[in-house]
């Protein structure tokens, strides 16, 4: 390759590597109008259009390639990683399957391989695949990260951790593995929220020490206004459409006075829905930012003279925390869209409420805690008509608990105690609904754990995904929702509740273990939160042996319903909105005073 063409190529894998997905486009042309038809290029130049979701033309210098060099692994194993990333996993599976005919040894086909494994709940697949690909690279981070993610996935969360630390011991700064481990120990059966803030605060070391090549705004002594009259907020998030995120903007924002506050979106998603379109209009300005290198996104933040930056994402997928490590904005806050300490020292404030975060447990948070009067967000009103109004044990014989939860919050501690309420109820029956119950093998998996911690099979339904309509009408055949712990539910109990299906959930310390009580506190249902596991199960025995006390009020909340929650600040789009902006006017007046020195 000539010394010219070879600048261009390099300075474009490296654009690629940092997502400037726009200048790696271009150097790559350019490289290609000075050498046209050179493999290596060819090959980049349809990895930077398969990232800018220009898929005709990826798939099509992909197939020009394969044409001229069938037998080629490293290209074999390529355009397989492109196919998975498409989702399109048969032809994935065949493409890499033959790079590793090809050569066994081959260290990212077997890694890719195994991924498409994963993403199939093929656990036991993947990980063969990922031990082939230790033995050719036993240094590699990344293989051990993808451990991680498949161990996590299959429910392993101590196996899952150990590959995440060996991942670490590898590369410390290795952004994803810390991050996962952060993120996935919610899911274990005993969350530590102090033993997590710990683990968060060693990402600011990770991430602060990158450098930018941004020019970051400086404030100096008594620049800013502590009375501006409208203030420049801006919401970064991969979650602005149909996505619980969205779900508890929508009311909310719609119901913002105008004249206080300019609002901009970072909306790091591909994904602009019917949601997208009616959170579109609060906002001053759209950035749909997802083919945005980091560098680009935050010099977009500062040309916009951001005043409040606002985090709704913390360590779940595709943040921007990458971003928030440095200092874009005056005020830094987290809110909405994660539930634990993000550990940055560039993000000043998190929101919350009396509730999830009560006095004492600020400690859990390097971040200063600011509350809200009452909730820490406001749901937004279903669009669907409302379900059977008789609650399903006055139809039929028994009473049915229902869980729509993840399978990942479905922990064995969780498990245990469902066995203890259905063995001493043994008329109730459990019906558990959630994503992956469509694959043989997850329910399989499922149905062999609860087997095994004695939960009695013939009255446990495991059901798979709904549409959005046909889930919330699924309530019709529920009496009551029994929540996990510690991770509980969120915008599933806000949801239920609203139809009139309460919730028994257990609060435990920490914003996330108390976030089902935080809701039914709200919504007027204080007695239907426990203080400990015996309780939880204690109550729920009771509910399953179909005690008139809890059934009077299930029957009676549903024949109310959405007119019991009228009231409450769950649902209060207005006066939640007021209490929003006058907690972000009291953190900019007091980080004001502490920037300007007073």
């Amino acid at each position: 390759m000539p010394a010219a063409a070879q600048t261009l190529y390099t300075e474009a894998c490296e654009k690629l590597q940092v997502n400037a997905l726009h200048e790696a486009d271009a150097l790559a042309d350019r490289a290609l109008a000075s050498i046209p038809g050179d493999p290596h290029v060819l090959q980049l130049k349809a990895a930077i259009c398969s990232s800018l979701h220009r898929l005709p033309e990826a798939d099509a210098i992909w197939q020009q390639l394969l044409d001229d060099r069938p037998d080629d692994p490293q290209l074999l194993c390529n355009v397989g990683l492109h196919a998975f990333r498409q989702k399109r996993y048969d032809q994935a599976s065949a493409l890499l399957s033959r790079a590793v005919a090809l050569n066994p040894g081959h260290a990212s086909s077997q890694l890719h391989l195994g991924l498409v494994h994963a993403a199939q709940h093929r656990y036991a697949q993947a990980l063969a695949c990922y031990g082939e690909a230790l033995r050719a690279e036993p240094g590699s981070a990344e293989i051990h990260f993808s451990i991680g993610c498949c161990l996590h996935a299959d429910q392993r969360l101590a196996e899952a951790h150990g590959a995440f630390e060996r991942a670490l011991a590898l590369d410390a700064g290795h952004f994803g593995a810390r991050s996962n481990l952060v993120f996935t120990q919610h899911y274990l059966t005993h969350f530590d929220p102090m033993a997590n803030r710990l683990q968060a605060e060693r990402v600011h070391a990770i991430l602060s020490s990158k450098p930018t090549s941004v020019r970051l705004p400086a404030v100096h002594p008594g620049a800013l206004d502590a009375d501006k009259r409208i203030l420049r907020v801006g919401l970064v998030s991969p979650d602005l459409n149909t996505h619980p995120v969205g779900f508890f903007l929508e009311a909310m924002l719609a119901a913002l006075p105008p004249g206080e506050i300019a609002l901009y979106a970072y909306a790091k998603s591909r994904v602009y829905d019917a949601l997208s379109a009616r959170l579109r209009p609060a906002f001053a300005v759209w950035h749909q930012v997802v083919d945005w290198s980091d560098a680009q996104l935050m010099q977009t933040v500062v040309e916009d003279g951001i005043d409040m930056l606002i985090d709704l994402a913390g360590y779940t997928k595709g943040n921007s925390l990458a971003c928030f490590a440095h200092r874009l904005a005056p005020v830094q806050l987290s809110w909405l869209g994660y539930f634990s300490t993000t550990g940055l020292a560039t993000i000043d404030c998190v929101l919350a409420d009396p509730i999830c975060v009560p006095s004492g447990e600020e400690r859990y948070f390097t971040e200063q805690v600011v509350r809200l009067p009452h909730s820490r967000y406001c749901f937004s009103p279903l669009k669907t008509p409302l379900i059977e109004r008789r609650l399903p044990s006055l139809r039929q014989p028994g009473v049915t608990f229902g869980c729509y939860q993840a399978l990942a919050k479905i922990n064995d501690r969780v498990l245990g105690a469902w066995g203890r309420i259905l063995a001493a109820a043994p008329n109730a029956r459990l019906r558990i609904r959630s994503a992956h119950l469509d694959a043989p093998a997850v329910v399989s998996a499922l149905r062999s754990r609860m087997q095994a911690l004695g939960l009695p099979l013939d009255r446990v339904d495991t059901l798979p995904p709904l549409d959005y309509d046909a889930y919330l009408q699924s309530h019709s055949d529920i009496d009551v929702l029994l929540d996990t712990f510690p991770y509980p539910g969120g915008t599933t109990t806000a949801e239920a509740l609203y139809l009139g299906v309460p919730t028994l959930s257990l609060a435990l310390p920490g914003m996330l273990g108390r976030q089902g009580e935080a809701i039914l506190k709200n919504g007027g249902l204080a007695h239907w939160v426990c203080a400990d596991e015996a309780e939880y199960v204690d109550k729920a025995s009771a509910i399953g042996r179909g005690e008139p006390f809890w059934l009077a009020e299930a029957a009676e909340l549903r024949t109310r319903a959405p007119a019991h929650v009228a009231s409450s600040p769950l649902y209060d789009a207005p006066r939640f909105a007021r209490d929003w902006l006058d907690a972000l006017r009291r953190v900019w007046r007091e980080r004001v005073a502490v920037l300007n020195g007073q």
